[in-house]
């Protein structure tokens, strides 16, 4: 008997058919399995004369503007997707860039606070008081002490650490007396700058401090000094003519400047590169928080833990992955600040930078896991537009002091934005030490997500249900006709994607050839052949297969199709009629059964010879 060539095709979306054809000049036996998915045509022939085929990709040349049925109603939904998302888009920019703008549109809104502490009580302090408290400005509010209330120069730069003001002006003790003292024994040595010290600290708010505080402040005492200094060189021109060229030679400031100031910045943003950390590192922060959260997303999708796990498992996967993702993103974030040399040792030693790394943690946890939260009623498809007011919201309230922000504004002290900058501060320059409220608002922050992601997870979890039936309800109602060498194998290959259909057709031709079904020669028979197959698909069959015979499975199948060898004795009517009775059984069973991996191979129930 001369040698048979069987082409077996296979269109998913059209009925399987089988076309046997004999070729008597062929000297090899092969199999050529065609399958268009999504008109994708790929080829899959071995034999051992024969080349492996490449795939071949049959795409409609029609262009956007075509008059066809199909691409009318592509375009239709192109143009109502992108418009519906530049919508989307505009509005965003109108309701959420509009808070950032809004915070800087009136910048002062509301003046710093700031003292003036007469600390000499005599006439320059005097004068000096009522000059400032009667200088205009927006930008600082001042209040006047006497230097009883406040008790010490010392008391004050500490009251000014601990913010309870944005600067504060001494009048130093003696000022007066000095003064005079020297007008009456000229002397070189004589300095105005010594008459008033301003205390302020810039590392609370570098921005505030810079555009605000010290410009303000020295504007005004300049304005003041000039004032001084000219009515009291009209006094001693007139009261002191006759010393007046000894004080020229001899002290000409005391006449230039009798009075002036010296300013002391007791925290000094003095490392640049912590502009990063206090700024622009926070929206990074942030950032990452969301790659976690897109990740973690595309890791359950893959994985088939949405169908996989319960709803406990399922909240419980969801927060553990994230904390202890954040925990260690935390970690080389804040190296990044270590290596380039922020000192974190000014408040608490060496341990400073293990402090900084938790406010990091929590800072991430706090933004991330509201983003893990919203993603479960936003999915992934909106959440971005919520990362922007995420980001837009904190950012806002980050920059200038909330103190000169509209009202609005005051919803800054519970941001995690602040409180990481506020914390980091207190770390890496000194400042107010209010680490047990920071950490406060971020774990309630983290306290907040822990709740309401298990509350949206709840709400969404019928819907995630109903996907999941109607997944599993579509597999196991298909009624289209079959291959018999694939009803053999109980594989249905309507419900199949190319790539299981062409990982068993690859283990079809391994039995055929007597080779043993491993997933690694799967995997190389389908890459012979030019399609690239993913290795799960290799693993689940070749796990599916493991034990049976697939050799007899395949000599029971009829070379045209019929009824099985080795059906009844009494004939192919009987072996339908009894296979055709134990086939709703089958299926009945089947559906009781639980399925917890639907992207596993189907083993529907053998098909009847009337079937086949």
């Amino acid at each position: 008997m001369e040698p048979i060539q069987e082409q077996y095709e296979l269109n998913l979306g059209q009925q399987p058919h089988l076309n046997p054809t004999a070729n008597s000049s062929t000297q090899t036996i092969g199999r050529s399995f065609d399958y268009a998915p999504s008109e994708h045509v790929v080829k899959l022939e071995t034999g051992a004369s024969e080349a492996a085929s490449r795939p071949e990709w049959k795409i409609d040349g029609s262009n956007f503007l075509a008059r066809t049925e199909a691409m009318a109603n592509a375009r239709k939904i192109y143009v109502k997707t992108f418009v519906g998302g530049m919508f989307c888009v505009i509005l965003t920019i109108f309701a959420v860039f509009s808070i950032y703008w809004g915070s800087l549109w009136k910048i002062p809104a509301h003046p710093l606070n700031g003292w003036v502490v007469d600390f000499d009580g005599g006439e320059v302090g005097q004068f000096l008081t009522q000059q400032i408290m009667a200088s205009s400005n927006k930008a600082i509010a001042w209040s006047t002490y006497a230097g009883s209330e406040i008790g010490s120069l010392e008391q004050l730069q500490d009251d000014v650490v601990e913010e309870k003001t944005w600067v504060a002006i001494a009048i130093n003790s003696g000022a007066s007396s000095r003064l005079s003292d020297a007008l009456q024994n000229p002397s070189a040595a004589y300095n105005g700058s010594s008459v008033i010290t301003v205390y302020g600290a810039e590392a609370r708010n570098e921005n505030g401090y810079r555009s605000m505080v010290s410009p303000t402040t020295s504007s005004i005492l300049n304005e003041v000094s000039l004032q001084f200094a000219l009515q009291f060189a009209q006094r001693v021109s007139s009261t002191q003519s006759s010393s007046l060229a000894n004080i020229i030679s001899t002290s000409p400031q005391l006449l230039v400047s009798p009075v002036h100031y010296t300013m002391i910045n007791l925290r000094p943003f003095d490392e640049p590169v912590a502009s990063a950390a206090t700024f622009v590192g926070l929206i990074y922060l942030l950032i990452l928080s969301f790659y976690i959260v897109m990740i973690g997303d595309g890791a359950r999708n893959a994985s088939g833990m949405t169908r996989l796990l319960s709803y406990g498992g399922m909240v419980r996967l969801r927060l553990i992955s994230s904390v202890v993702a954040y925990f260690f993103l935390s970690l080389f974030y804040s190296l990044v600040n270590v290596a380039f040399q922020i000192d974190f040792t000014r408040k608490f030693g060496h341990a400073g930078f293990v402090v900084f790394w938790m406010v990091n943690w929590a800072g991430m946890m706090a933004v991330g896991l509201a983003l893990e939260s919203l993603v479960t009623i936003l999915t992934t498809r909106f959440i971005p537009f919520f990362m922007i007011f995420w980001i837009i919201s904190n950012v806002s309230v980050s920059v200038y002091p909330i103190e000169v922000l509209p009202r609005i504004f005051r919803y800054g002290y519970a941001a995690p934005f602040y409180n990481v900058s506020h914390a980091f501060r207190t770390i890496a320059f000194n400042t107010k030490n209010q680490l047990g409220l920071n950490f406060g608002v971020l774990i309630a922050w983290i306290a907040i997500s822990c709740i309401t992601l298990p509350v949206f997870q709840w709400m969404m979890w019928p819907k995630k249900l109903k996907n999941n039936a109607s997944h599993r309800t579509q597999h196991r109602t298909t009624k289209e006709p079959r291959l018999p060498v694939l009803a053999a194998l109980h594989i249905h290959p309507v419900q199949m994607a190319s790539e299981e259909l062409a990982a068993t057709y690859a283990a079809l031709i391994l039995a055929d050839d007597g080779l043993e079904i491993t997933s690694d020669k799967i995997l190389a028979t389908t890459n012979a052949a030019g399609f690239e197959l993913e290795p799960i698909w290799a693993s689940l069959l070749a796990k599916a297969l493991e034990g049976k015979n697939v050799k007899d499975l395949l000599s029971n199948v009829g070379s045209g199709g019929g009824a099985p060898a080795a059906a009844a004795p009494t004939g192919g009517a009987g072996a339908g009629g009894a296979a055709a009775a134990e086939a709703p059984k089958e299926e009945k069973k089947e559906e009781k059964e639980e399925e917890s991996d639907d992207d596993m191979v189907r083993l529907p129930p053998p098909l009847s010879s009337a079937e086949a």
